[in-house]
């Protein structure tokens, strides 16, 4: 039989029965979330749907994947201002090559830190955006941190959390120049990311982002070859 009884958790004062579903796992820090992501023993499956609305509009669907030894690939279709788009970057971990570029060039040291921290900071859409325009992903030679920084957002500028919880307000800034907040909440796990929304004010307007990560899996596997560069990506932008 399971007693019930009050629990103290955390200072918090609990009712429940003795064996009975534990409190929601603590939230963690993005400092914490970085390190799982960027670990180089951790092979990652990010899915992910991104909307964008006001002046830039987008819906676009894709997935990251990070493996071993800086292998890594980003690919999304979908549409992006206005025009269908079919994009990817991929590396092998000695070679890279993305849309819009002729051939493979050496993948930089900086290639997995720069998805994961342009994933956790700025959104996943501001590399994709980058792909469309056939730029590679943003400081993959390395800085992505010390470029484009956050903090707690004490303006209440982050957008509200919907329906998954609290989650982390955070203010961004890049380059030392304030760029705007966003809201990112977590699974049920308290491990990995689930929604991100943010709102980027530019000169002529407002544009609202929502990025969903339905399924973070880590310890993925992938088939062989996953990571393997073609000579060349069709130009699908």
């Amino acid at each position: 039989m399971r007693m019930r009884g009050w629990v103290i958790v955390g200072g918090l004062v609990w009712w429940g029965c003795g064996g009975e579903a534990a409190p929601p796992p603590s939230q963690p820090s993005l400092e914490d979330v970085e390190a799982l992501l960027s670990n180089p023993s951790t092979s990652v499956h990010v899915p992910f749907e991104v909307e964008a609305s006001g002046v830039v509009e987008a819906a676009l669907a894709g997935d990251l994947f990070l493996g071993p030894e800086g292998a890594a690939r980003l690919e999304a279709r979908g549409t992006f201002a206005g025009q269908d788009v079919d994009v990817m970057a991929v590396s092998d971990g000695d070679r890279l090559i993305w849309s819009g570029a002729t051939e493979p060039v050496p993948a930089p040291a900086g290639l997995r830190d720069a998805l994961v921290v342009g994933l956790t900071r700025m959104g996943i859409l501001h590399n994709l955006a980058r792909l469309t325009a056939g730029a590679p992903p943003d400081r993959m030679e390395g800085g992505v941190r010390e470029w484009v920084v956050v903090s707690p957002d004490t303006s209440g500028a982050a957008p509200p959390a919907g329906l998954s919880g609290e989650g982390l307000a955070l203010a961004i800034a890049v380059d030392g120049v304030p760029s705007g907040a966003f809201r990112l909440t977590f699974d049920e796990t308290g491990r990995v990311p689930r929604i991100r929304r943010q709102g980027v004010d530019f000169p002529d307007g407002r544009m609202e982002v929502t990025e969903r990560y339905p399924t973070v899996a880590l310890q993925a596997r992938f088939p062989e070859g996953h990571f393997e560069p073609p000579s060349e990506v069709p130009d699908r932008r």
